[in-house]
């Protein structure tokens, strides 16, 4: 990682003045919110001077800021899901109160708490999919704020700090996952309709997208339809977001990245010669198709391992590189503007995020964890062998995967606007097609209506 030190004052007055939850002319992250104050307009491919307000690739770091507490308060921290609970008492000794939100409900009480400082957390999670609204808003503090300086994040793995940063490349969170992703593939259907049932074997079948393609309608056709690469088109498009060069947005502009349309003609290609059963991920069709044999592979990171096994538990599946490697499903810690627990927050992100003794013992128990170091070890140690992928250590792969994410490409809304289009997409394949522009002004349309521009 490359940084630069900048004076924070300087930094302030340099940035245009939004409002508190403006994402760079974005909306302010509500569940509510219906539309944007400025107009979007689609262009194309723009260059990368265009594109960023700062070089993507070199973080900015700021003063490092001196930390207290408010000695008479515990700190307040949400989360999303119980087990972060179960990390807090495993690995912390900061004394704590947690409030825990159902998923479904979550960002919105986020959001009332945050806007309000009416029984704001201290300290709150998000899984990726939503962090960016977060860091790129006025209600979260940098880690520099936090006296944490980015000569500690040397061992994180790249992605998972780009992906951590605000508008102007300064890291706003932190999380102890990482969740490098690559294709989990049936063994049984590799065996029958590719010939090959070994990683090292079946790899060169998913080496790029032309060779994916390839096996896509290979199988369609040898299996008259049957049998499919993929269940559905969701499971290939997080791979294929991680293509683009352009961000979703360049200034006010929206803009459709050329690798965007691409994945729009493989979808129609896809959904003509029947190479995907067109399941949404986590429908029960979805989950069906992880034990009938009639899908080739499944697209995530190692949380994913587990979820086929108990569909499906035998030893029938394998690992390989995607095209284009991703990540899916970290969780990021941020520290809200109204926290006045600033060395608890600190110390807690230091405990999860960054003492090495506490991650090898969450990679001891079977974590992947935000470390190369350590996960370098994992990904070479012969004794990591999961029955349920014939002995295979899929580590090795993951590993791989992680050390070449491309991440400095993401936007406050991230996956707001990939949800979107992948919506669009399935609607798109499935009904009358009118060409670019048609796909163009129906993703517009979705993105107004769901309050992103």
């Amino acid at each position: 990682m490359k940084f630069v030190k900048v004076n924070a004052l300087l930094l302030m007055l340099a940035v245009t003045a939004t409002s508190t939850f403006a994402c760079n002319s974005e909306p302010e992250p509500s569940a509510t919110s219906s539309s944007a104050t400025t107009s979007a307009t689609t262009t194309s491919a723009t260059t990368e001077e265009e594109t960023t307000t700062t070089d993507p690739s070199e973080l900015n770091e700021i003063d490092l800021v001196e930390v207290s507490d408010n000695e008479e308060d515990k700190i307040l921290i949400y989360a999303p899901m119980n087990s972060f609970k179960s990390l807090l008492n495993t690995y912390s000794d900061v004394e704590y109160s947690i409030v825990t939100v159902d998923a479904n409900t979550y960002q919105t009480r986020l959001d009332r708490v945050l806007a309000s400082g009416e029984e704001a957390p201290d300290l709150f999670v998000c899984e990726y999919d939503y962090a960016a609204r977060y860091m790129y808003s006025d209600y979260t503090i940098s880690i520099n704020e936090l006296g944490i300086s980015y000569d500690e994040l040397d061992d994180m793995y790249d992605y998972t700090v780009y992906a951590a940063c605000d508008s102007e490349n300064i890291v706003k969170g932190l999380t102890w996952e990482s969740y490098p992703s690559a294709i989990i593939y049936n063994r049984d259907v590799a065996e029958t309709y590719l010939g090959v049932t070994e990683p090292e074997d079946v790899a060169p079948f998913f080496a790029d997208w032309t060779s994916f393609e390839t096996t896509a309608y290979s199988l369609s056709e040898a299996s008259e339809g049957s049998v499919a690469a993929v269940s559905g088109l969701d499971d290939i498009w997080r791979s294929y977001t991680f293509t683009r060069t352009d961000p979703w947005l360049v200034g006010d502009e929206l803009t459709i990245d050329a690798s965007a349309f691409d994945f729009l003609n493989l979808a129609t290609a896809f959904f003509d010669g029947n190479c995907t059963h067109m399941t949404s991920q986590f429908s029960v069709e979805w989950f069906d198709n992880m034990s009938n044999d009639s899908v080739l592979s499944y697209w995530g990171p190692s949380w994913l391992i587990d979820m086929l096994k108990a569909e499906s538990p035998y030893d029938k599946f394998g690992v390989v590189r995607a095209p284009v490697d991703f990540s899916w499903g970290e969780h990021y810690m941020m520290v809200s503007c109204h926290c006045d627990m600033s060395a608890s927050a600190a110390q807690i992100m230091r405990d999860l995020a960054l003492n090495e003794e506490n991650l090898q013992d969450m990679a001891d128990r079977g974590m992947s964890v935000n470390s190369e170091s350590i996960m370098a070890q994992v990904a070479q140690d012969e004794s990591v062998s999961l029955t349920c992928l014939n002995g295979q250590n899929p580590y090795s792969v993951f590993n791989d995967a992680a050390l070449n994410i491309e991440s400095t490409h993401l936007v406050c809304n991230e996956q707001m606007y990939n949800d979107a289009f992948i919506d669009v997409t399935y609607e798109y394949v499935q009904g009358e097609r009118e060409g670019e522009d048609a796909f163009t002004s129906a993703f517009e349309e979705e993105l107004e209506l769901r309050g992103i521009i």
